[in-house]
């Protein structure tokens, strides 16, 4: 699989439109939660062995599955039913602070799926799960990503004394990703090039979250970075020169809400 931006168009994220079913989910937080777009909201289990059943609405093409918030005790196993045999799986991760890392799972190949089976045993807290995500990707020429950050950050807010140079902080707890900058590529024309087949291929992924209001998953680099479940900003900037002969377009994407309600 070549490096490039991995971004999935809004209207190819299956889970949107899937429904959800669990072996097990507390009042509130019940297994639908987990395709709605604010991870912050949950689906939560009442156990620490349970299974949540994605079924889509048809079959479909399916290449990307993420885990979005979820508390999967570091090490533990996840596995992913649906794709035949042998089963997939994905693996909880921690963050060194002990905050939770998103899971990703790519296939090399999309294969044709109607329903995705998620299950855990023995989790080190009652499982929760704040968005699943199923999909088909698309992904961005490496060369386009010139000048474009990827940043983590944690949240926290402080009462500044600056009389004094004291700074008091409070974390909030929460960590996560945002990015931003610069995607050069070739100036339309006459003379289509790769490059300009992506800009007009990024054009139609931001169109496809109605201009960011819809939430869809970035990965920079796989093996890299983890998952990023954000919106682009409202707007995609762009400006020409003719020296070199390029445009540049400037990206922005900022994540969603994540809590930490059932964090662990």
């Amino acid at each position: 699989m070549a490096n490039g931006l991995i971004i999935l168009r809004a209207d190819q994220d299956w889970a949107r439109t899937a429904t959800y079913s669990a072996t097990s989910e507390q009042t509130g937080y019940e297994a639908a939660k987990a395709g709605t777009d604010d991870p912050s909201e949950p689906w939560w289990a009442d156990a620490t062995s349970a299974t949540l059943t994605v079924t889509l609405s048809g079959t479909k093409s399916v290449d990307t599955v993420a885990l979005i918030m979820t508390n999967a005790g570091d090490g533990t196993v996840i596995e992913v039913e649906g794709f035949g045999s042998p089963t997939e799986s994905l693996i909880g991760a921690r963050e060194p602070s002990g905050y939770p890392r998103d899971l990703l799972l790519l296939r090399d190949s999309p294969a044709s799926i109607g329903q995705l089976r998620f299950h855990i045993v023995g989790n080190i807290y009652k499982w929760s799960i704040g968005r699943v995500v199923i999909g088909l990707r698309d992904q961005l020429s490496e060369n386009l990503l010139l000048g474009v950050t990827f940043t983590p950050y944690r949240q926290q807010y402080s009462d500044e004394y600056p009389d004094f140079r004291h700074d008091i902080r409070y974390d909030i707890g929460v960590e996560g990703w945002h990015g931003e900058g610069e995607i050069i590529s070739p100036r339309p024309d006459a003379n289509t090039s790769p490059l300009e087949t992506a800009q007009a291929q990024l054009d139609g992924i931001w169109s496809s979250t109605k201009g960011g209001f819809l939430p869809t998953l970035f990965v920079p680099e796989p093996t890299v970075y983890p998952p990023m479940w954000g919106r682009f900003a409202m707007s995609l900037p762009r400006s020409h020169s003719d020296a070199p002969d390029i445009t540049r377009t400037r990206l922005s994407f900022t994540p969603m809400s994540r809590g930490r309600e059932v964090v662990g």
